[in-house]
């Protein structure tokens, strides 16, 4: 087993690890949407719309927020396209965006596989050589 299969396999991260720091953001996220849904409904019926909003109370992404968002991502994307579960267009999704390369040269996209990798300290392409194995031994595709 290779350097990488073995840090995969020994990945792990608990909700507390990964989604508690994000759940005040979200919430927050809510009550904005909220407030932009109740200045919607008040100006269709002419009622004067006042919305104000504490900008020291919006929640600021850190990097260690960022970097466990894409071990997240890659370690849940993993997870559920090796369920025997998981339904056949979700998978198909998953291994679309394991496939997908960046052009030469330039920055991988914020949430792609590769900077999913970069953050996580993968080679992306040996990573992704193993998933396809991987897939293709569970009859998920063809190598």
């Amino acid at each position: 087993m290779s350097r990488v299969a073995k840090q995969c396999a020994q990945t792990v991260f608990s909700p507390e690890q990964m989604l508690l720091p994000l759940f005040s953001e979200i919430i927050q996220k809510i009550e904005v949407k909220a407030v932009i849904k109740e200045a919607v409904k008040a100006s269709r019926v002419g009622r004067p719309v006042k919305v104000e909003v504490d900008e020291s109370e919006v929640a600021q992404w850190d990097d260690i927020h960022i970097e466990r968002l894409h071990l997240y991502l890659l370690d849940e994307s993993f997870s559920v396209a090796g369920t025997p579960r998981t339904s056949p267009d979700v998978r198909d999704e998953i291994i679309s965006w394991v496939l997908e390369k960046s052009r030469p040269g330039a920055m991988p996209a914020p949430c792609s596989f590769e900077a999913c990798c970069v953050f996580a300290g993968y080679d992306a392409e040996e990573l992704r050589a193993l998933f396809i194995s991987e897939m293709s031994l569970r009859g998920y595709m063809t190598a």
